[in-house]
C-alpha cells in the first residue's frame, strides 16, 4: 500500500512538472515539433497550420516591438535575429533585457522559431526584431523603429489620451510605408485607446477559443480586425517554458506577424493595401459586415496570402485545400497547470519587486 501511494504521488508530481517545464508529453494535437505547439489553438484559428507551408516566413523583414523588452534566454528566438534599440523605461539593462515577460510573450507570437524543438512556433518564424523598451515615450519609440528600418511595428499597448507627438510619429511611420499594428485595449467597453484609434493603424481586438469576441476586448470603431486573445500560448522568460495569457496585447502580434509575411512578398505594401487584404479575407463574425465588436472579422492568414499573391503575381508554395478555422471546444483541461506555473512566477516577481531601483515588474 505504501508503495502504491508513493507511486501515485510521483505520478501526480510528474503531471504537474510536465506543463511547468513546457514538455508536451500530454499534448495530443501538435502542428510542429515545438513542445508548446498543441497549446497554440490560436495558430489553428488563423490558419497557420496551413500557412506555414505556403512559403513566406518573414525572412528579411524587420519587425519593431515597442514593449518592455525581449529576452532571448528562451532559446526560441536567436540573438542574431534581435537588435536592441533604446530603453526609455529606466529599468535595468537595454531593450533586449525583459524582466516582465510581456514583450517576450508578444515576440514569440510574431516570430518564435518553427520546428526547432523549443517552445512554440510564431507566425513569421524567420523575421528579425528591433526592440525598443518604452511605456510613456511611444512617439520617440515609433520614430526609432522607422529610423532603424522597421517595416512593421507592433504596439501591444495604448493610452486613452491622444497626443500630437504620438499622432505625428504614427503619421510619419505610415508615410514611410511602415505597417503599424496596435491592441485596442482590455476595458471591455467603448473606451478608445491610442495609437489603435489613429487613421491607418491596424487596431486589433481579441476572440476566445469559441471564436466569440472576448468580453474584455474594447468595442469601438478602432477595431479593424480580431485575432486570438484568450488563453494565447507563447514564450515565458524561462527557457523552454510555454505559458498562456489573455488580452488584446496578444491579439495584435498575430496581425503584425501576418504583416511581416506580406512584407516579405511585397516590401512596397503600405497600410492601405494591408487594410484592403484584411478586409477582403478576414472571417466575418457576429453581425454581417463590419461591426465595432469584431471589426472586419478574424484574420485568415492563408486567405490573405493567396489574395496578395494573386494581386501581386507572387508564387506561393503548393499547399493543401483551404480549411475552415478550428473552433476548439473550450472545455477545461485537467492537465492544464498553467495557473500553477503563473502562481509561482507571480510569487517570484513580487519577491524581487522593488529590490533594484528603477526596475519595473
Amino acid at each position: 500500500m505504501k508503495k502504491t501511494k508513493k507511486l501515485f504521488a510521483m505520478l501526480m508530481i510528474l503531471c504537474m512538472l510536465v506543463p511547468l517545464f513546457g514538455i508536451s508529453a500530454l499534448a495530443a494535437d501538435k502542428m510542429t515539433n515545438d513542445p508548446g505547439s498543441a497549446k497554440q489553438w490560436g495558430m489553428k484559428a488563423v490558419g497557420m497550420d496551413e500557412a506555414w507551408g505556403m512559403g513566406p516566413t518573414g525572412k528579411g523583414v524587420k519587425v519593431g516591438i515597442i514593449d518592455c523588452g525581449l529576452s532571448t534566454a528562451t532559446g526560441d528566438i536567436a540573438r542574431s535575429r534581435v537588435e536592441a534599440g533604446p530603453n526609455y523605461t529606466g529599468s535595468i539593462g537595454n531593450s533586449a533585457t525583459d524582466i516582465e515577460g510581456h514583450g517576450t510573450f508578444v515576440a514569440g507570437i510574431i516570430g518564435a522559431a518553427k520546428d526547432n524543438g523549443v517552445g512554440i512556433a510564431g507566425v513569421a518564424p524567420e523575421c528579425d526584431f528591433y526592440i525598443v523598451k518604452a511605456l510613456s515615450d511611444m512617439a520617440q519609440a515609433v520614430d526609432d523603429c522607422v529610423g532603424a528600418g522597421c517595416q512593421v511595428i507592433n504596439m501591444s499597448m495604448g493610452t486613452t489620451y491622444s497626443s500630437d507627438a504620438l499622432k505625428s510619429a504614427v503619421e510619419r511611420a505610415l508615410a514611410a510605408g511602415v505597417i503599424v499594428v496596435a491592441s485596442v485595449g482590455n476595458e471591455g467597453n467603448a473606451t478608445v485607446n491610442y495609437p489603435a484609434a489613429y487613421p491607418g493603424v491596424i487596431g486589433v481586438g481579441g476572440v476566445d477559443q469559441n471564436l466569440n469576441v472576448c468580453s474584455f476586448s474594447n468595442k469601438n470603431d478602432s477595431v479593424f480586425v480580431v485575432a486570438p486573445g484568450e488563453k494565447v500560448a507563447s514564450l515565458s522568460l524561462l527557457p523552454g517554458v510555454v505559458s498562456t495569457k489573455d488580452g488584446t496585447s496578444f491579439s495584435a502580434p498575430y496581425v503584425a506577424g501576418l504583416a511581416a509575411l506580406l512584407k516579405q512578398m511585397n516590401p512596397a505594401m503600405d497600410a492601405a493595401a494591408f487594410q484592403e487584404i484584411l478586409a477582403a479575407t478576414s472571417k466575418d463574425l457576429g453581425e454581417a459586415g463590419y461591426d465595432i465588436e469584431a471589426g472586419n472579422g478574424l484574420i485568415q492568414i492563408p486567405a490573405a496570402l493567396r489574395y496578395a499573391a494573386e494581386k501581386w503575381g507572387y508564387e506561393l508554395s503548393d499547399t493543401s485545400a483551404p480549411t475552415e478555422p478550428d473552433q476548439p471546444s473550450g472545455n477545461w483541461n485537467i492537465f492544464d497547470f498553467s495557473w500553477l506555473r503563473e502562481f509561482f512566477q507571480n510569487i517570484i516577481r513580487n519577491l524581487f519587486k522593488g529590490l533594484i531601483p528603477g526596475m519595473s515588474f
